[in-house]
């Protein structure tokens, strides 16, 4: 749109220019509306934040952020530009998370990202099931998926109480996808196309919902329980790995159906 244009330019000029403080004058007849406002504000923080934690030279001019210190937003809406922080620290928290190799994005680093965010914000409470009481559920797919990883599983359940802690009017749940590294078990992934070395991607669910819960414990939608569900496990070979055609504690199935299955089966809201 042309208002994420107009915040992209203002990022650009920024990195391009390098001014340690700026200001912006926004159109006043007539006034943007908020949510063009917000989605100017988005583009600009976004393109503001690069990621450079896993580059070989992150100090160099091409990969260190600008030495903006400053940005003033001559006559913006205090609320539009309050939801544009809060959409945008939700969208680079997925990005670092989707963008992390796998040694560094395990399940139990997205606890320790759910915990982060259930400690920060009022209203957010954090249940993770550990393997032993994934077992006592029954949760047979999720953990033959897991059961060839040295990496522990981990069942993340984050959940948005409504403001006032009153009954809420309606609840929503996000599900997101956890599979840290998906080598496809003793379905390996191999030969050309197999894209093995990109299986870090299957996680991209979780970052999802993660950096949605972020957004929403910061704006907090009134008469709004939101629950956020994370089955989070690595898919590996050893010799502990689910054979193909295993019984498990639920039907019969394969290691790749079971990874689909992971954010299915599983303990109930």
């Amino acid at each position: 749109s042309g208002a994420r244009k107009f915040g992209a330019t203002l990022a650009t000029l920024a990195t391009e220019q390098k001014p340690k403080q700026a200001a912006a004058l926004l159109p006043t007849g007539p006034a943007l509306a908020a949510d063009t406002q917000q989605a100017a504000f988005e583009a600009a923080m976004l393109g503001l934040s690069p990621d450079t934690r896993y580059k070989s030279d992150a100090d160099s001019d091409e990969n260190k952020p600008p030495p903006l210190q400053a940005l003033a937003l001559l006559g913006a809406d205090a609320g539009a530009l309050a939801r544009a922080r809060s959409f945008s620290a939700g969208v680079l928290l997925t990005r670092g998370l989707v963008a992390s190799p796998a040694n560094y994005a395990t399940p139990t680093s997205l606890a320790a990202c759910a915990k982060e965010i259930a400690d920060r914000f009022e209203g957010m409470t954090l249940t993770v099931l550990e393997r032993a009481e994934c077992e006592a559920r029954g949760m047979g797919a999720y953990l033959g998926v897991s059961q060839g990883a040295v990496e522990p599983p981990k069942f993340i359940h984050l959940c948005l109480s409504a403001p006032g802690g009153g009954k809420p009017a309606k609840k929503i749940a996000y599900v997101g996808k956890g599979l840290t590294f998906d080598s496809g078990g003793y379905n390996i992934k191999a030969g050309a196309g197999s894209m093995i070395e990109k299986m870090k991607f299957d996680m991209g669910g979780a970052g999802a919902v993660l950096g949605a819960a972020r957004t929403l414990a910061e704006v907090r939608p009134a008469g709004v329980e939101v629950h956020f569900i994370v089955a989070s496990c690595e898919n590996m070979v050893s010799a502990e790995a689910m054979r193909p055609g295993a019984t498990l504690a639920r039907p019969l199935v394969s290691p790749r159906v079971a990874r689909h299955a992971i954010h299915y089966t599983g303990a109930p809201l």
